[in-house]
């Protein structure tokens, strides 16, 4: 095993924003946040208290946890981790016990795992749910300890680099440890103490904006909006395009679902600066298809994030951001008495028209031919009589 002790940067993608909405994450706890097991203790419990106002339904997965030489988490699906309940529904004010437990026998080297308690969304049509949600993820370190436990700690790739002096702590041993501090001293050549300096041994945690990050969640969201208003375009036409269904070209109700979406793109949110999608990068183009701007979105967040943030999510004082109310819009459009859903009954009732004017097509159709199979049979006789009476006089 192997650690070091450097300072991270851990990005927060700004798409998070466009899950966020008034209504919020949801609040449960988790106690305790770290689980230690071992032969004497092979499984332990933990609480989960839903602090909110509203039902939640939380899923449970394991991994096995390592993490890489550059600090990042890596993380694989695993059996040898057991967690139950797997999957529980917690009620307002309500605390459940989850009990944990490893499957697989202590070793020489400490195993670690990583359990997630995953919030699943809201079942359709639940009470109390409107606006977008965010679901909460929270993830909790489980120790299984070596059989002999043994902390070592070591030093390596010491040195100094443009004044800078860089060094690797490295676990020798075979369980975790995290250091109590860390002190480094300089001395000059004549043994002089010029540096003496002290630190806790946490690493040192910097939040920072991710523009990267934030721009592949746009493109997401403009991807699939873009397959939406082309499938839309396929089916029914647009302009010189012919659509490809017949029972929909020139379809009023797929027109307006296009419409309403525009309407909502083209809006303003709040006051200040940036107060549309334009504003921060994203256009929207005559097809009605949509564009990033990477240039306009990249200058618009680094002058004011938070601005950015409350056109498409809006804020905590009522106002609803673009992504509010898109999710709105698409819920109204895809309910029971929503347009595609009168559209959809509309067709139906429309098909049943015409198979029923089919059937009695049919019908008569059969009586027709009914008819002309008597007339052809007595034709038929008559000329067989014809023929033989002029046979007869023939003679």
């Amino acid at each position: 095993m192997t650690g070091f002790f450097r300072t991270f940067a851990w990005g927060l993608p700004l798409g998070l924003l466009l899950a966020a909405s008034p209504a919020g994450a949801s609040q449960f706890t988790v106690n305790p946040t770290r689980v230690e097991l071992s032969a004497r203790v092979p499984s332990a419990v933990v609480s989960l208290r839903n602090d909110g106002q509203l039902p939640i339904r939380i899923q449970v997965k394991t991994h096995v946890w390592t993490q890489t030489l550059d600090g990042q988490m890596k993380l694989d699906a695993t059996d040898d981790v057991v967690v139950f309940p797997a999957l529980v529904t917690i009620a307002p004010g309500e605390e459940r016990r989850l009990r944990i437990a490893v499957t697989s026998a202590p070793a020489q080297v400490e195993r670690t795992y990583r359990v997630f308690m995953e919030e699943l969304p809201p079942a359709a049509g639940a009470a109390g749910e409107t606006g977008v949600k965010v679901l909460t993820r929270v993830g909790i370190p489980v120790f299984l300890r070596a059989l002999a436990p043994s902390a070592r700690a070591g030093l390596s790739d010491v040195g100094l680099s443009q004044a800078t002096l860089h060094f690797q702590i490295d676990n020798i041993g075979n369980t975790h440890f995290v250091p109590d501090r860390i002190h480094v001293q300089a001395l000059s050549a004549a043994g002089t103490v010029v540096t003496d300096k002290t630190t806790d041994g946490f690493a040192t945690v910097n939040v920072e904006n991710d523009p990267d990050a934030f721009a592949t969640k746009l493109n997401t969201l403009v991807s699939a909006y873009n397959a939406i208003v082309s499938k839309v375009h396929s089916e029914a036409g647009f302009g010189s395009l012919k659509g490809s269904n017949p029972a929909l070209t020139g379809d009023s109700s797929l027109r307006a679902v296009t419409s309403h979406l525009n309407e909502v793109l083209t809006k303003q949110v709040g006051t200040g600066k940036f107060t549309t999608l334009r504003s921060v990068g994203i256009e929207l183009n005559n097809d009605g298809t949509l564009k990033l701007n990477s240039q306009r979105l990249n200058a618009a967040l680094a002058e004011d994030p938070e601005a950015v943030s409350k056109v498409l999510a809006g804020d905590d004082k009522g106002v609803k951001g673009i992504a509010d109310q898109m999710f709105s819009v698409a819920t109204d459009l895809l309910s029971d008495k929503g347009a595609i859903a009168s559209r959809k009954d509309g067709l139906a009732a429309r098909k049943k028209s015409l198979d029923d004017r089919a059937e009695l097509e049919q019908k008569r159709l059969d009586r027709m031919e009914e008819q002309l199979r008597k007339q052809f049979t007595q034709m038929d006789g008559a000329v067989a009589a014809s023929n033989a009476q002029m046979s007869f006089l023939q003679r």
